[in-house]
């Protein structure tokens, strides 16, 4: 079965009304950012992986999640912080940050250099890949939504306990 990214139609809303200047969703492409910065996200062979420019130069990231459902949530996740800033919610905490925070059955270890992200949603594993040393917290930070549904991250984003509503919108 070829990888797709899906949602597409809801991240090109949320990406729209972050403000973004250019946005493209394709099913095996996201790019989104203005004229000096962007950020993409490709489905390769491995999943879905993480570029990030800046001025014409950039690099991946080092973030691959091996499900392409998991990379639209991160997309989503990163579209409601924006929105989060526009309605004048603080962003400091709105999602977790360290390993002690990790919800229960997530597990960040690290493999072959990387940290890796290892969880289940309805018994089925997940596992998502964060570059080196330095991305323990962006791999804590996503394991807020791992299990939240895609469509519920914007309105829990906009809670001022957002961490609360993660909770309560993530199954069990």
């Amino acid at each position: 079965m070829e990888l797709v990214i899906p949602h597409r139609d809801l991240l090109l809303d949320l990406l729209h009304r972050a403000g973004h200047e250019r946005v493209a969703v394709e099913s095996r492409v996201v790019e989104f950012g203005n004229f000096e910065t962007l950020e993409r996200w490709v489905v390769r062979d491995d999943g879905v992986a993480g570029w990030r420019g800046d001025r014409g130069a950039g690099d991946w990231t080092g973030v691959v999640f091996e499900d392409p459902e998991d990379a639209a949530r991160w997309i989503a996740t990163s579209a409601a912080g924006v929105l989060r800033d526009q309605a004048g919610l603080r962003r400091a905490n709105w999602l977790r940050n360290r390993p002690e925070e990790l919800p229960e059955g997530m597990t960040l270890t690290i493999q072959k250099g990387k940290n890796l992200l290892v969880w289940e949603v309805d018994g089925v594993g997940h596992r998502a890949w964060f570059g080196g040393g330095r991305f323990v917290a962006p791999a804590v930070q996503f394991a807020t939504v791992a299990r939240v549904p895609l469509h519920r991250i914007e309105s829990c984003a906009l809670e001022s306990d957002s961490l609360a509503a993660f909770a309560v919108a993530s199954p069990s």
